[in-house]
């Protein structure tokens, strides 16, 4: 008799190895269906179009087929000018091949036109919140009432007058007697004491503060993207047909009467019936659609990098929006002092590479950890500055001599 190794057939029913039992077989499942390919997504585009800056429809050559990414009409995306300032933002209104054409609903980039650009998708801007009203002016204190003048002192007494002298004996006519001696003046009076001063007037409460303004509003969040549709599962396998019954063997013949007949020969066992056919593999899902995507706040993406060439001597100014690394060779002493277009919290990172001469020197402002700014000078060495921003100071961290 011949066995499956994983069970064995009991009177009306199939058992398994760890005991349990069922009375039909079943069918395997399904294998599962394939993981549908991985949707296009929104890398960033580049261009070298010849464009001005400004508002309005704007057509460029981008370096990546619309077949290849997931840009399309009505996409929000934000532009900006290798090297400058600034950005436009604005909505995707043509698209096939290389040729792209956006409506750009704002711009704050000068000048142009330029012919390095860099595009990423971005989101609507939230509205801006009420202004809180303005407080109440506070009434102004009342005025200290002035304090009263002090009495005038008394005026100090006369000194008596003194004594007139006797006149003398009229002489005989002739020569003039002489004139009596002229009576003491009087002592002078003792002066008056001086009048108190009147007292200070108190001084005025201070007004009331006005009441603070209440704050503006804060702007709503944008709605975040409806999550993809998910596939449809594939279609469970028919349950195989179950294996026919093999035959019940002959019965014996009986024995004559009398003596006990010999027992009959057992008629050999049916063979097993046939493994029933495993059913069909179920057809795979299809690939739920992609979800809308979401409306971007800041953007927050990997790092980028800007090689921008060769530094001769001068004094340079590396813009944040260009990239968040610059990697630049030496040909020259430089100044570096700071970042353009640097907000509170920027950051930049320096890979700055010596020329087969080697020895260019760095000037800068900044704050550089431990005072040390000093570059490697071998020929073709490179140097590594990390740059934070804090809205009033740029500090710098120098690593030199990679390998």
């Amino acid at each position: 008799m011949a066995f499956n190794e994983n069970y064995f057939k009991i009177k009306k029913g199939i058992q398994f190895e760890d005991g349990s039992t069922a009375t039909s077989a079943i069918g395997f499942v399904g294998a599962t269906g394939a993981i549908g390919a991985t949707g296009l997504g929104y890398g960033q585009l580049t261009s070298t179009s010849s464009v001005t800056p400004g508002t309005g429809s704007k057509t460029f050559t981008v370096a990546t087929d619309a077949s290849q990414t997931a840009y399309a009409v009505g996409t929000l995306i934000r532009i900006v000018a290798v090297g400058q300032s600034g950005f436009m933002n604005g909505s995707i209104t043509s698209y096939s091949g290389t040729s792209l054409t956006v409506s750009a609903g704002q711009n704050n980039i000068s000048g142009g036109p330029y012919s390095s650009w860099q595009m990423n998708l971005t989101g609507p801007s939230g509205a801006t919140g009420n202004t809180g009203n303005q407080g109440a002016t506070g009434s102004n204190g009342n005025q200290g009432a002035t304090g009263a003048a002090g009495s005038n002192g008394n005026q100090g007494a006369t000194g008596a007058t003194g004594n007139q002298g006797n006149q003398g004996n009229q002489g005989a006519t002739g020569q003039t007697g002489g004139q009596g001696i002229q009576g003491l003046q009087g002592a002078t009076g003792a002066q008056g004491n001086i009048g108190a001063t009147g007292a200070q007037g108190g001084q005025g409460n201070p007004g009331a503060t006005g009441a603070t303004g209440n704050t503006g509003a804060t702007g709503p969040q944008g709605n975040t993207g409806a999550t993809g549709v998910t596939g449809s599962q594939g279609n469970q396998g028919a349950t195989g047909a179950q294996g026919s019954q093999g035959n019940q063997g002959a019965t014996g013949v009986t024995g004559s009467v009398g003596g006990t007949g010999a027992t009959g020969v057992t008629g050999s066992q049916g063979n097993p019936g046939a493994t029933g056919a495993t059913g069909a593999a179920g057809s795979n899902g299809g690939v739920g659609a992609t979800g809308a995507t979401g409306a971007a706040g800041s953007y927050l993406g990997l790092e980028t990098v800007y090689n921008g060439g060769s530094l001769a001597a001068g004094t340079y100014t590396p813009y944040t929006s260009s990239g968040t690394i610059h990697k630049y060779t030496l040909t020259g002493n430089v100044t570096i002092s700071a970042l353009g277009g640097a907000t509170t919290g920027s950051n930049c990172t320096l890979i700055l590479t010596q020329d087969g001469t080697g020895s260019r020197l760095l000037s800068s402002t900044m704050k550089f950890a431990s005072g040390v700014k000093t570059l490697s000078t071998s020929a073709s060495s490179i140097d590594v500055i990390s740059i934070f921003y804090d809205g009033s100071n740029y500090y710098a961290g120098l690593a030199r001599s990679y390998q």
